[in-house]
């Protein structure tokens, strides 16, 4: 029974390591695809969101399409990273796997 539970906790600590991310730092990160010119260039007056994913095996296969006020903004893999620009207020964003 003990080499049972050693073999189960030995396994359950790889497998959560191996979900883990590592934060990126901005310097570091990749350009991410846009998908909407309008949401990533810069007009007078708007102001700029940073969107970075970090890096790590979590989800590492997926590419995340960022949405901003229901508009597809840009697709980030893992250790991207895309800043979108909007006017000042209240704005609405999410993500999802494409």
């Amino acid at each position: 029974m003990a080499l049972f539970t050693h073999i189960a906790v030995a396994a359950l600590t790889c497998v959560s390591a191996g979900c883990a991310t590592t934060p990126t730092p901005t310097a570091s990160t990749q350009q991410g695809r846009r998908v909407s010119s309008v949401l990533t260039t810069a007009t007078p007056g708007s102001g700029g969101i940073l969107v970075k994913r970090d890096s790590g095996i979590m989800g590492g296969g997926c590419t995340h399409r960022i949405h901003l006020d229901g508009e597809p903004a840009a697709e980030l893999r893992a250790g991207q990273a895309v800043v979108l620009y909007a006017m000042p207020g209240e704005h609405r964003s999410w993500t999802r796997f494409s």
